[in-house]
């Protein structure tokens, strides 16, 4: 699995970080997310009161791949800086089966490289 975090600046310009996910440990910010997690498609929704600190969903090791791609979601936009940690950040196994039961298919089918650039940190 990956965690996405996309940004946007003022002029509407996208960059994504990628944060992969595997089996392991129990992670307490996801936990906390899941928690609120609808399991039904249903509006969009606000949960007061549940503070969610982006630090804690990004690995302390930092080496990265970087390439010009495109969002996953429609309108799947072209030109989006990605950054995907080479790190993966652990969740249980029983946090991989609750998202599944909610989100039984939501990935993007794989894109051919196409000329792009995958740059890789030191």
């Amino acid at each position: 699995m990956e965690l996405h975090l996309v940004h946007f600046d003022v002029a509407k310009n996208a960059a994504v970080l990628g944060v992969l996910l595997e089996e392991g440990a129990q992670n307490e910010t996801l936990a906390q997310i899941s928690q609120h997690m609808p399991m039904l498609p249903g509006p969009e929704r606000t949960i007061p009161n549940v503070p969610i600190d982006p630090v804690t969903l990004v690995p302390a090791m930092h080496p990265y791949f970087e390439y010009i791609g495109s969002l996953t979601t429609p309108p799947c936009s072209e030109n989006v800086a990605w950054i995907v940690l080479a790190t993966p950040l652990q969740l249980s196994p029983a946090q991989v089966d609750k998202f599944h039961q909610a989100y039984a298919m939501n990935a993007r089918p794989i894109q051919h490289i196409n000329q792009r650039l995958l740059l890789e940190s030191d």
